[in-house]
Parts: structure tokens; C-alpha cells; sequence
């Protein structure tokens, strides 16, 4: 009996030292309950956007980090998945980022855009169960099934089968097959391993069925080779040439199922029955050993391991008959828990001079040994009835402590009871203890300011409130001294100062907020600076790095800042209400630890946090939290991001799972919805969601499942774009996209608009050749009545006129008198008539025509004198409506008929002036001249008839005159009414003036 008990004992022995160590790594393990349509996990990928696929034996599912969606055949679906029965190593990312699904009946992939299953084309592809997927360089898949190898390319649709073996037995099924980064094919099946050389050819069978037995799992190397797994004879290094090499595993791993690269030089090996394993590449030793843990739920799940999946950016996955479970990476945070029965709220934290931390409780002064954190805290004797709220230890090793209740009490360096010092103290509640550089030991009040001691003995002096350039409030909550002999203090209720040279300054001066807050720590900074914890958020004070502020929109876990330590003058450590945050001052990044991510305590308390020995310590709810800032990665790869659903005023839109879409939304929509997934599988409850509009360059925040609700869009497009932050405040590289396009209503879309244009532009085109006919016909009818005038009425006129003048002649005396008397009034019709048909005939409606007109009329009334007309060449061509013209042709014929009449003038002069808006006509002579006021009050001189034309062209005359002096008219009028019809001006009698006299 003793006998056999030893040997179980050495078979124990051995089994540990092969296996190596089992780990104390946990898993973050994922079955049923989390919504996986079975336990038994068959094979895992991840795609082209990111995130983790799962095969298991009853459908197929997408892990977004936070939950899965899964798929499964639907009969009535011919767009779903064939089998639900996903096969090992049945899932492949190919190419073009297509994500390849292998089931016990066929080959399919997965149409991101709509979520569709799609059949390979090939028929042998059809209806047989897939046994791996590979891809080359060329594109082409490899295929293993149930009846033999299969090459397929996708974009031509070429496949082609191969015979591995001979005609007896060239429909084997294929085990496994999988591309060598050389290029070369392998292939195991129930005939052996076979291989098909970089450069192509036949195939060749390495290693004999009988030599190495069920070969399933591959993994090429570099070098040529490639390591099987075989379902009964372990592990193996197989080389190009055939030369084979087993590797010893430990008793009880004979049956390899999996094989994957964990780093190089690393493998993973899954095993049948024997967990999972961490090989040496190079040696072949078993570094570490993963097994199930009884009464655990963070260890593995389950002994068989199926597939084993490896990424730098989501780790290591490993798919279990029990479930599929994530390789956490080992906890960076530490932890002194309190002593067994003892509140575990902490006060207060110091560094021991001897190593450790003494911790501040209500109920007494502990020390904690920060080597072994499992080692109970011991107790200080005579501090058990204390509540520490303070606590310091100066240079020569005195220990200060400050009570909630008795003020400040001092333990000497060797040891011993406490003793109360400082009795005549203003305030029994102490809330900070600091020594500075100088020694001194400063002490904060409540409600009684910071006293100093100098000699430790008593007190020298006390800032307060009514202390001049003193504290701003007597409620001082933290003392810090900072690295270059000054003084921070922080208050309750009124911020801080910083006390140097005796001189108080307010902190942040140029951020009003921060003087009416309460600062619960203050971290100086090496640099001069400090960060300044408060109950609204983290401020830098001190510099102009960035952020001056931080808070919950920046990525802080929780508003109220509870302790903060400066890492050094770049990065600060916040304990907050709700989780721990690291804060790049130079970038603003917020790297947040809150939730299931190692961080063992999440609510820190107010004001106890220390430095030691490149450990930050936190005081906690629940004892202390250690953190090595050396342990924490400042990065992480940015987390992706894609759209999973658009809703338009509550009606789903397939859109299936993209990083851009187009939405398109009816007129009247009031409300779009947008939901996007990050990809954070170390952190998904750390991911943070924001989104800009349009040409936006500030990103607003989203809520925090990632549905983006957009109201009141006006018609038209809108760019958005969302992007995830992780935990660590790392974007995404690459922003979700969505083109969101408002219809407008018919009334104001462009085509309705150009039709209106166009409509528009053909009616007034109508309008514009009604008019034209119009004007043709007007022209046509003046015409018509011009030639009649002047050869009807002004013929007959004429002829009228020359008969009495012939007639005068041989009639008696006083008869002749008369008819010559008719005569004269026969001629002055017929010039009238000639004026008349002029000013009818539209060939006339130019200022070229008024003017030769009006020259012509000069030079008949006035052949003696010297006459002039002034006319800029420009103005001629100018265009003139039928009553322009007759008001001025009347205008002039009245002044030059005055001229003939009355002045006895020698020289006349006819100008046409253009002006800023409008043009002068002028008509002046060098004649008698004559008294103006007295013809202004009879009307002579034909200024009455001249003032009603001017008047009638919406202008004025003006008249200078003397005796012997000459006279000048000058008529204006503006440049608009020059084709405008004037109204007819009217004589004093009512009558419309004629032609004057002559």
C-alpha cells in the first residue's frame, strides 16, 4: 500500500515538472448564460472589422465585446446559415476581408452590407462538411471536406479538385489543410501529411498514416516546416524534406487539437483532454499549464480545448467544450486588504521610513507590508481608540498623527505610545499633516486654518482667513509641500493657495471655478506645476499644458476627483468615486480603470494617497490599492468602430454591420437613429462614444451604448461621423461614416426649383414676345399713320397753303390781307403736320434723329446767325420714346422761335450735356436778353409752355436772362424717362401747347 501511494506521488511529481507551473492567470469566460446557443465552441476568427466570430455545434455568433448576436439556419430563409453545426477550424478571414464560414454542409460567407449568407459557387463546395479554409497569395482558396481538397477562386469561379493518394482512396476527407508563409500547401488526412510545394506541382505525401496518426491541427512556419497536432500521438515538427521531430508533453497530452502562435518563438497547444498549454518554440518546454479550477469562475472551463485564437490587439481566445473564455492579462494593481472583522475605510496614507505604509483608519494606526500584501496589517499600540484622519512621518523618524477628535499626537522614532502634542491647538479636528523641506511641521484645521511648528514643540504661527494674504476660507482639508519649498493648500469650500515666501496666490487664477471648490489632494509636479483634485473634477495648475481641466466629458470615471499623485510632470493617477483614471497632461488623454478590469476597489476616499518606492498608494473603502505605473500600457490600438442599425422615425433600415452607410430620409422625418459598436474586447465598458456633424471640428459625446439620436436635420445632406474612445482615451483610426440625406419637399428639391426656373424663363420669354409683337405692331401702326399724315393731310395742307397765296395775289387789297393771313396759318399747320408725322415715325426714336431735327429747325428759323450744336458722340445712338422726343423737339422749337422773334441774336449755341443721372439740354444766345421777374409774372417768352415740358419728363427748366445780356435754357431731365411716355403737358387754358407761332 505504501508502495503505491509512492508511486502515485511520483507520477505527481513528474506530471508538475513536465507540465511546468500551473498559472494563476485568469479568464474572462463566456458560455451560455452570456447568450452562446451552446457551450461547445468549435472555432473562433475575427474579421475585417474587428470583431470576434464564434462557431459553435448549434450556429454561429458575433461577439461585440459586450454581447453576442448569433445566427442559425432558417428553413425559411435562404439568405441564413446552411448547418448550425459550425466545424473546427471551420471560420477564415480571406481575402478582400470576406469572412468564410465552413458547417457540416457546405461553404458560405457573410455580406457585411446586409448580414447574408452567401453559397460558394463551386458544386463541390455543396452539400459536404468543411474541414479547414485557407487562402494563398494568388486569392485562391483551400478547402478541406469530408471528400477531398478543393481549390477555388473566387473571382474567376476556376476550382479545381485534388487527389491526394491513390484512386482507392483519392476521395479521403481532408483533417486539415493550411498555406505556409513560404506559399506551400499542407494537408493532413487519414492517409498522412501531405504537401504541395511553394512553386506548385503535385502534392507529396510527407509522413505515413502509421507514422503519425489522426494529424488535425497545422501551423506552417517560416523556415518550411510546420507543427502538427495529432489526435493521439502529441505534438510534432515536420520538416520540408519529411525529417520529423517529436516533442515530449506531459502524460495525458497526446491528443493535439489545436496549434496557434502565441508570440514568436511561443506556441499554443489545445489539447483533447489536458486543457491548455504554453510551449517553449525553440526547446519544447511546457512554460505554462491552464486547467479548469474547481469552485472558480475565472479560470478555464472546460479541459478540451477546440481552437485557440491569438491577436497583439484582443489576445488570446480559447475555444472550450464548456464555452469560450479570454486569457486576462495578469491584474497590474495590488492590494493590502484590511484586517479580518475591521472597517476597511482608510483616512489616511504615509510611507514608512523602513519600508511599508502606515494607513489611517477610524479605528486606529496600522503599518502594511507592501512586499507581502497578503500579510495581515499590524496594529500601532495606543492608537486603537483613535480616528486618524493625518498622518506623517518626519526626517529623524518622529511619527505625527492627526485625530478626527484630539488633535495631533507624536510618536517618537524609538517607539512607544503616542503622546498628544500641542495642546494649545485652535481646533481638535485635524484633516492634513506635512513636513517641508525646512522641517517644519505644518497642521490642517477645520474651521481653524494651517498652524506651523518649527521646533516640533510648539506652535509658531497660523493662517487663516483673517490672516492678510493669508487662506482664503479657515477650512483646510490637504497639505502638500512642493519641490521647490512652497506650500499647497487645499480648502473645503474655496479652493487653494499656494503659499511661497510667505506670499499666498490663489491656484489657477485664470480658472474662476477652481476658488469655489472643494480641493481634496493636491499632487505638485517636478516642474513647479501641480495637478489639483476636487470634488468637480481634475485641474493643472501652475503651466499651460493641456488640460487645465478635466472631467466626465474628457473620459473621467466619476466628477469627483477623491486623491490624485503626479507619476512625474507628464502623467497624473486620480482616485475617484467610481474607478481610477490616468491623465496625460500633454495630450489630454483620460485612461480609465473602472468596472471588470483588475481594478479590485472602485470607491477611493478623500484625500489619502501616497508615493513609495515607484508605488502610488490610494486609500480606499476597502483597504489600499497599489498601482506601478510601469506595469500600464500608455496605449492601446485604437478600437474600431461600425454601424449595426439605423432607425428613421422608428423604422428599422438593413444596413447590416459597415463603417459607412448612406441614409436616406422621406420629407418630414423627425428623428434619426444611429447605432454604432466599439471594438474594446480588453475594456468594452470602457469604450466612449462622440460624433461630429458636418464640417463640426469639435466631437460632442454620445450616449453610452452608441445610438447617436439626430433630430430637426433640415433638408439636405449631413456628413456624421462617430468615433469610440477606449478606456486608455485612444480614438478610433478610422470614424464610422454616415451620409445622411433630408428629402425636401417637392416645392424646394432642384428639379421642381428648375422647372420653376424654367417656367418662369418661358413666360417671361412669351411675355417678352407678346410685348415685341406689340411693339412691331405699334411701330407698324405709327408708321402707317405717318405716311398718311404727311401724304394725305400734310399734301392737302401744303397744296391748301399755296392756293391762298397764289389766290392773294390777284384778290382785291383787303381781301388779299386775309388770305394771305390764311395763307401763313396754312403753312404753320403744315409744318405742324410735318412734326407730327416726324415725331409719329418710329425710324426718328433716337437722340441722333432729335438732334439732326432740331439743327435743321435752327438753321431754318435762324439762317444769319452763327449757330452751334454740342453733342457727345456716346449720347447720339441713345434710344428716345415718342413723347420724349415731342417735348423736346417742342422745348427747342419754342426757344429758337423766342430767338427769331425777339432776341436779334448773332450767334445761338444747342448743347446736350450728359450728367451723374441724367442729361441737360440747353438752348442760349447772345440776343437783347429781357427782364426775367417781369416775364415770370406774365408768362412770356413761352417759359409757361417750356416749364410744362420740362415738368412732363419728370424734370426741371431753369432760365437766366438780363436785359442786353442774352438769354439760356436749360432743361434736365433724368436718364430713365428717356423712353418713358410723359404725361402731355398742359397749357393755362387746359389746351395741350402746339407749335409756336411764327
Amino acid at each position: 500500500m505504501r508502495d503505491s501511494v509512492l508511486d502515485l506521488l511520483r507520477v505527481g511529481l513528474l506530471i508538475a515538472v513536465l507540465a511546468g507551473p500551473l498559472n494563476a492567470q485568469t479568464f474572462t469566460r463566456y458560455g451560455t448564460e452570456a447568450g452562446l446557443p451552446s457551450a461547445q465552441v468549435t472555432a473562433i476568427e475575427r474579421d475585417a472589422l474587428g470583431f470576434v466570430w464564434v462557431g459553435t455545434l448549434s450556429g454561429l455568433c458575433r461577439l461585440d465585446g459586450l454581447a453576442f448576436e448569433c445566427f442559425r439556419h432558417d428553413p425559411d430563409l435562404p439568405t441564413s446559415l446552411r448547418d448550425d453545426v459550425v466545424n473546427p477550424d471551420g471560420l477564415h478571414l480571406g481575402p478582400h476581408g470576406r469572412l468564410w464560414v465552413g458547417t457540416g454542409d457546405g461553404l458560405q460567407s457573410i455580406e457585411p452590407e446586409t448580414g447574408a449568407f452567401v453559397d460558394a459557387a463551386p458544386p463541390s463546395l455543396r452539400g459536404v462538411s468543411i474541414r479547414g479554409v485557407d487562402h494563398d497569395e494568388a486569392g485562391h482558396l483551400w478547402v478541406g471536406t469530408d471528400r477531398g481538397l478543393v481549390r477555388w477562386a473566387p473571382g474567376s469561379g476556376a476550382s479545381r479538385r485534388y487527389r491526394l493518394g491513390t484512386d482507392a482512396d483519392s476521395t479521403a476527407g481532408i483533417d486539415g489543410v493550411r498555406v505556409g508563409p513560404d506559399g506551400a500547401i499542407w494537408a493532413s488526412t487519414q492517409t498522412g501529411l501531405w504537401r504541395r510545394a511553394p512553386r506548385g506541382g503535385a502534392f507529396r505525401r510527407l509522413v505515413t498514416a502509421e507514422d503519425l496518426p489522426d494529424a488535425f491541427a497545422l501551423l506552417p512556419r517560416a523556415d518550411g516546416s510546420t507543427w502538427v497536432g495529432s489526435y493521439g500521438a502529441g505534438l510534432w515538427r515536420i520538416e520540408s524534406d519529411g525529417r520529423s521531430q517529436r516533442v515530449p508533453l506531459p502524460p495525458g497530452n497526446d491528443r493535439v487539437v489545436a496549434v496557434e502562435e502565441a508570440t514568436p518563438g511561443t506556441l499554443w497547444i489545445g489539447t483533447w483532454d489536458g486543457g491548455l498549454l504554453q510551449v517553449e518554440e525553440a526547446t519544447g518546454t511546457v512554460e505554462r499549464t491552464f486547467l479548469p479550477t474547481p469552485g472558480r469562475t475565472d479560470g478555464l472551463p472546460n479541459v478540451t480545448v477546440i481552437d485557440v485564437y491569438h491577436d497583439a490587439d484582443v489576445g488570446t481566445w480559447v475555444a472550450t467544450w464548456d464555452g469560450l473564455a479570454r486569457l486576462r492579462p495578469p491584474s497590474p494593481f495590488l492590494h493590502l486588504r484590511p484586517p479580518p472583522g475591521r472597517d476597511g475605510l482608510v483616512m489616511a496614507l504615509a510611507p514608512r521610513a523602513t519600508g511599508g505604509l502606515w494607513v489611517g483608519t477610524l479605528a486606529g494606526l496600522y503599518t502594511a507590508d507592501t512586499e507581502r500584501p497578503s500579510r495581515a496589517w499590524s496594529l500601532v499600540p495606543g492608537t486603537e481608540t483613535m480616528m486618524v484622519r493625518a498622518v506623517v512621518e518626519a526626517a529623524d523618524g518622529t511619527l505625527w498623527i492627526g485625530t478626527e477628535t484630539d488633535g495631533v499626537w507624536r510618536r517618537e522614532a524609538q517607539g512607544g505610545r503616542p503622546v498628544r502634542a500641542f495642546e494649545n491647538l485652535p481646533s481638535p479636528l485635524v484633516h492634513a499633516l506635512a513636513t517641508d523641506a525646512a522641517g517644519t511641521l505644518w497642521i490642517g484645521l477645520s474651521n481653524a486654518g494651517a498652524c506651523a511648528s518649527t521646533n516640533l514643540r510648539t506652535l509658531d504661527r497660523c493662517l487663516d482667513a483673517s490672516t492678510s494674504g493669508g487662506l482664503p476660507t479657515d477650512a483646510v482639508y490637504t497639505l502638500r509641500p512642493g519641490t521647490d519649498g512652497s506650500l499647497w493648500v487645499g480648502t473645503t469650500d474655496r479652493g487653494g493657495v499656494r503659499i511661497r515666501d510667505g506670499v499666498a496666490s490663489p491656484l489657477g487664477p485664470e480658472n474662476p471655478a477652481l476658488a469655489r471648490t472643494w480641493v481634496t489632494s493636491i499632487a505638485p509636479t517636478t516642474d513647479g506645476a501641480a495637478w489639483v483634485g476636487t470634488s468637480n473634477g481634475l485641474a493643472r495648475v501652475g503651466d499651460r499644458a493641456v488640460p487645465t481641466w478635466v472631467g466626465l466629458a474628457e473620459g473621467l470615471p466619476h466628477a469627483s476627483v477623491e486623491c490624485v499623485l503626479a507619476e512625474d510632470a507628464r502623467y497624473a493617477w486620480a482616485g475617484t468615486g467610481d474607478g481610477l483614471a490616468r491623465v496625460d497632461a500633454e495630450t489630454g488623454r483620460v485612461a480609465s480603470y473602472a468596472g471588470p478590469n483588475g481594478l479590485p476597489v472602485q470607491a477611493f476616499t478623500a484625500g489619502p494617497c501616497t508615493a513609495a518606492e515607484g508605488t502610488l498608494w490610494f486609500g480606499t473603502r476597502d483597504g489600499v490599492v497599489g498601482v506601478v505605473p510601469s506595469r500600464f500600457p500608455r496605449s492601446r490600438p485604437p478600437p474600431p468602430v461600425a454601424f449595426t442599425a439605423v432607425e428613421v422615425d422608428g423604422v428599422a433600415r438593413t444596413v447590416g454591420t459597415v463603417r459607412s452607410t448612406d441614409v436616406e430620409a422621406p420629407v418630414g422625418t423627425r428623428r434619426i437613429s444611429l447605432q454604432v459598436v466599439g471594438l474594446d474586447y480588453v475594456d468594452p465598458e470602457g469604450l466612449r462614444y462622440a460624433y461630429r456633424l458636418g464640417t463640426d471640428t469639435t466631437w460632442a459625446p454620445v450616449d453610452a451604448d452608441g445610438r447617436l439620436e439626430l433630430t430637426g436635420l433640415r433638408p439636405g445632406r449631413h456628413a456624421v461621423q462617430i468615433r469610440a474612445i477606449n478606456s486608455l482615451g485612444v480614438p478610433s483610426r478610422r470614424v464610422a461614416r454616415a451620409d445622411v440625406r433630408v428629402l425636401a419637399p417637392v416645392w424646394q428639391r432642384g428639379w421642381f426649383l428648375g422647372l420653376v426656373v424654367l417656367g418662369v424663363a418661358l413666360a417671361a420669354y412669351a411675355a417678352h414676345r407678346v410685348r415685341l409683337g406689340h411693339v412691331l405692331a405699334l411701330a407698324r401702326t405709327r408708321q402707317r399713320i405717318a405716311d398718311d399724315l404727311h401724304d394725305d393731310i400734310g399734301s392737302r395742307v401744303s397744296g391748301l397753303a399755296v392756293q391762298l397765296q397764289l389766290t392773294s395775289r390777284d384778290a382785291p387789297e383787303g381781301l388779299a390781307e386775309r388770305l394771305s393771313a390764311h395763307g401763313r396759318q396754312a403753312q404753320a399747320l403744315a409744318a405742324d403736320v410735318r412734326d407730327m408725322v416726324w415725331v409719329v415715325d418710329g425710324r426718328h426714336d433716337t437722340l441722333s434723329a432729335l438732334l439732326q431735327r432740331i439743327r435743321q429747325e435752327a438753321f431754318d428759323l435762324l439762317p444769319e446767325a452763327d449757330l452751334t450744336l454740342d453733342a457727345a458722340p456716346d449720347l447720339a445712338p441713345r434710344p428716345l420714346s415718342m413723347t420724349t422726343r415731342r417735348h423736346l423737339l417742342l422745348f427747342h422749337n419754342e426757344a429758337l422761335h423766342n430767338i427769331q422773334k425777339h432776341a436779334c441774336a448773332t450767334r445761338v449755341r444747342i448743347a446736350v450735356v450728359s450728367e451723374a443721372d441724367g442729361l441737360a439740354f440747353t438752348v442760349e444766345d447772345d440776343g437783347r436778353g429781357f427782364d426775367l421777374t417781369a416775364a415770370e409774372a406774365t408768362g412770356g417768352h413761352g417759359l409757361t409752355s417750356m416749364r410744362a415740358r420740362a415738368s412732363a419728363l419728370g424734370g426741371t427748366l431753369t432760365t437766366t436772362a438780363r436785359p442786353g445780356a442774352g438769354t439760356r435754357h436749360t432743361l434736365w431731365m433724368p436718364t430713365h424717362r428717356l423712353q418713358a411716355d410723359a404725361r402731355t403737358p398742359q397749357s393755362r387754358d387746359g389746351a395741350a401747347p402746339s407749335r409756336p407761332p411764327s
